[in-house]
C-alpha cells in the first residue's frame, strides 16, 4: 500500500513538473503583478502562480495529481475565483498539489496585490483568470475616494444663518466676512446737502457696491446731512443720509424708505439710525421675496445674515410723525 501511495505522488509531482516546465514562460508575461509570480516560480507554481498565484498552483496539481489532488486543487481554485484572488490561492490549492502549493498560494496573495488578481482568481482553469483580471474592477471601485473630495467640495461651500442683529459686533462676528464695507457719509466729498446720485461724490457708492436708489415713484434720491453728531450714537461721526428730500406724504412708508441695490454679491448688511428715530431692515432676494426684516431701535444697530444672496434692501423709518430719519454705518459684506 506504502508504495503504491509513492508511486501515486511521484507520479502527479513529475506531471506537475512538466506541465510548469512548458507553461512558465507564457504566463508569466500574462501577469502584470510580478511579484506573485516569482514566488509562485520559487516553489514550483510557474505558469499558475505566475497568472494567478496559488490559484494557478491548484490547478497545476488538479491536472496532474491524481483525483484526490485534482479535487482540491480544483476546489480552491474555484474558490479563489469567487474570492477575487489571493484567498482562494491561499486556501486548499497549494496543499492539494504539494507542498509546493502552499508557497504557490502564498505567491498568489502577493500577486493580487501588484495587479495580478486575474491570475490569482485562475484558481481552475485560464477561463477562470480572465474572469480575475475583471475582478480588478475593484481598483475604478477605489473613485470612491473621489467621492469624498466631492463632499469635501461641497463642504467648502459657507452658507451663513439666516438671523437678525440689534447688536453691531455680534453681527460682525456672525457675518465672517474678512472685509466689511462701511459707508458714514461723512468723507471730504460727501458735503452737506449733496444727493446720493451726485457725480462729484468720491468714491461713487456705485463703485463700492450698492446703489442708492430715487424714492419709489419720484426722481429724486436721499440727501446727505452733516454736522449730525449729536444725535448719532457713534462718537466721531457727524454724516446721515436721510429720507428728508423725499416728496411724499408721510403717510406713504414705502415713499419716506431708503432702497438701496446691491451691485456685488452680499449675504450679510447693517444699518445704524439716529437718535430718535427708528423702524426696520428689510432684506430682498432677487425676486424681491422678503428674505428677513430686522427691528431698527431708535439710535440703534440692524443687521441680517442670510444664506441666501441679499439683491436689496428697504430701510423703514416709522418713528414720530414726520416719518424723517438719517441712516449711517451702512455695511455690507460676503465671506
Amino acid at each position: 500500500m506504502r508504495a503504491s501511495l509513492t508511486f501515486t505522488w511521484a507520479l502527479g509531482l513529475g506531471t506537475a513538473l512538466l506541465w510548469s516546465g512548458c507553461g512558465g514562460d507564457d504566463d508569466s508575461k500574462k501577469n502584470p503583478g510580478g511579484a506573485g509570480g516569482s514566488a509562485g516560480q520559487q516553489s514550483g507554481g510557474s505558469a499558475g502562480s505566475s497568472k494567478g498565484g496559488g490559484g494557478g498552483k491548484g490547478g497545476s496539481a488538479g491536472k496532474g495529481g491524481g483525483a484526490s489532488s485534482a479535487g482540491k486543487g480544483g476546489g480552491a481554485g474555484s474558490a479563489g475565483s469567487d474570492a477575487s484572488g489571493g484567498a482562494g490561492g491561499d486556501g486548499s490549492a497549494g496543499e492539494a498539489g504539494a507542498s509546493n502549493g502552499g508557497a504557490g498560494g502564498s505567491s498568489g496573495a502577493s500577486g493580487s496585490n501588484a495587479g495580478g488578481e486575474a491570475g490569482a482568481s485562475s484558481g481552475g482553469s485560464g477561463a477562470a483568470g480572465e474572469s480575475g483580471a475583471s475582478g480588478q474592477g475593484g481598483a475604478p471601485g477605489q473613485g470612491g475616494a473621489a467621492g469624498d473630495a466631492g463632499a469635501a467640495g461641497a463642504g467648502g461651500e459657507q452658507n451663513l444663518p439666516l438671523q437678525a442683529f440689534s447688536n453691531q459686533p455680534l453681527w460682525a462676528t456672525a457675518s465672517t466676512c474678512g472685509a466689511i464695507t462701511a459707508l458714514y457719509f461723512e468723507n471730504a466729498t460727501e458735503l452737506h446737502n449733496r444727493f446720493s446720485n451726485d457725480p462729484l461724490i468720491m468714491p461713487s457708492y456705485a463703485s463700492q457696491g450698492v446703489d442708492f436708489l430715487p424714492f419709489p415713484g419720484t426722481a429724486v434720491y436721499p440727501r446727505i446731512m452733516r454736522g449730525q453728531d449729536a444725535q448719532i450714537a457713534l462718537p466721531g461721526h457727524d454724516g446721515l443720509l436721510g429720507n428728508g428730500s423725499s416728496p411724499v406724504a408721510a403717510s406713504d412708508l414705502n415713499g419716506r424708505a431708503l432702497h438701496a441695490e446691491f451691485l456685488v454679491p452680499v449675504t450679510a448688511v447693517g444699518v445704524w439710525v439716529n437718535q430718535g428715530d427708528g423702524g426696520a431692515l428689510e432684506a430682498y432676494d432677487a425676486s424681491d421675496t422678503l428674505i428677513l426684516s430686522a427691528p431698527l431701535a431708535s439710535g440703534g444697530f440692524a443687521g441680517i445674515t442670510s444664506p441666501a444672496e441679499i439683491a436689496r434692501v428697504r430701510i423703514l423709518c416709522t418713528f414720530n410723525a414726520d416719518i424723517r430719519c438719517g441712516w449711517y454705518g451702512f455695511q455690507f459684506c460676503d465671506p
